[in-house]
């Protein structure tokens, strides 16, 4: 499953909070040090949870994948809208 990287750099902050949810263990600081990269997020958590990186790179796909959704909605509802600019 491939993850759009700049998708998850968008999204950084809301990610990192469901990753922490899912293993909590993990600090803001651990995460940021990983750069939001999967695989040394997988790493990451194989260490501290000792959990098979393959698993964990799986299930921080499937987190990544909902915000990736949650924008391509949003961006088709706002097709078509009028622009509006400040006076």
């Amino acid at each position: 499953m491939a993850v759009n990287k700049d998708n998850v750099e968008g999204n950084w902050i809301r990610i990192k909070k469901d990753i922490q949810k899912s293993w909590g263990k993990l600090t803001d600081s651990d995460l940021d040090k990983t750069d939001g990269d999967l695989n040394n997020l997988g790493k990451l958590i194989h260490k501290v949870y000792d959990e098979p990186k393959a698993e964990a790179i799986h299930k921080l796909e499937v987190i990544c994948k909902r915000y990736e959704s949650k924008v391509e909605i949003e961006k088709s509802e706002n097709e078509g809208m009028p622009i509006v600019h400040p006076k």
